[in-house]
């Protein structure tokens, strides 16, 4: 039997799942730190500090989420930016996604700066002119993986919004679901003894803006939601951030291109379309968990 604790931070669902009981409020606490420091929806929060400020000196976690997400930027030749908030306050996501209502206004694409022009120098942190930082597409990822790790548990399983992080023996790997978007049944169930494990939807965060659909994931090239044939994106990596950002790169790329995109840099990844096709890349096939259906 395992110890299974669930609560909710930053706006999701959050659990943690070990054979061994572990301490539930440090959990809460840490993950309530986490969000005092990332949340864009907190006017006292570091992060929007440090937007309205546009320079300041950081705490360390802010400073090492800054530096990983500028490495995503590199990695994804600018496609997952993490100075998104104006074009996210420009659709109504600028209140948590529970609270949001339809609104009927015409939407007034921002300018978004180049991401280029951001500079982290030890903790001292200056923003180009009209930055609004978002980090959250790679913060629970991140969040996640730390969570895990710091247990120091040779079995742990740490989940923050979908955004899975695992740790346990090679010859006793964690069973992860990848939830269908519509069905009950599981797109697949993955085995997987360290890592992490991170999906990214046009589905889950949807509303009306001037008569049409919008979601949650921005193209950085149109400060617009992505226009896509991707429902989900599932991506097995090492590293969270990478994990989260491969994921929506699939989305702003489109299904083949995205698929191509995660088998050049052979990373296992699960792509769902609006057609209902599943695409795979050949990397994912050895974490596959077979199973009688």
């Amino acid at each position: 039997m395992e110890w299974v604790h669930g609560w909710r931070a930053m706006g999701v669902d959050c659990k943690v799942v070990c054979p061994v009981t572990l301490d539930a409020q440090w959990f809460e606490d840490a993950t309530a730190a986490y969000e005092q420091t990332f949340s864009r929806f907190r006017a006292d929060s570091a992060l929007r500090v440090l937007s309205r400020r546009g320079h300041g000196n950081v705490n360390a976690d802010l400073q090492q989420l800054l530096l990983a997400s500028l490495d995503i930027a590199h990695w994804t030749t600018g496609m997952v930016v993490p100075h998104l908030g104006a074009a996210l306050e420009a659709i109504g996501y600028d209140r948590t996604y529970a609270t949001i209502v339809p609104n009927s206004a015409p939407i007034d694409v921002p300018h978004i700066p180049d991401w280029r022009h951001i500079s982290v120098r030890g903790q001292a942190v200056s923003l180009p002119p009209g930055t609004q930082l978002d980090l959250n597409g790679v913060a629970k990822g991140w969040i996640a993986q730390r969570l895990a790790e710091r247990t120091a548990q040779p079995r742990v399983l740490v989940e923050i919004g979908g955004e899975v992080a695992v740790i346990a023996p090679a010859d006793d790997p964690w069973c992860v679901a990848i939830d269908h978007p519509t069905a009950a049944e599981p797109l697949a169930l993955l085995r997987l003894a360290v890592g992490t494990v991170a999906t990214s939807s046009t589905r889950e965060r949807r509303w009306l803006r001037a008569g049409s659909v919008v979601h949650h994931i921005i193209d950085p090239r149109t400060a617009l939601p992505a226009a896509t044939d991707v429902v989900t994106a599932s991506v097995i990596a090492h590293d969270g951030v990478y994990a989260e950002a491969a994921a929506k790169v699939c989305v702003l790329l489109g299904a083949t291109r995205g698929a191509a995109w995660l088998t050049d840099r052979q990373l296992p990844g699960l792509i769902y379309t609006e057609d209902q096709h599943v695409l795979t890349t050949p990397f994912l096939d050895p974490f596959l968990w077979e199973y009688d259906r």
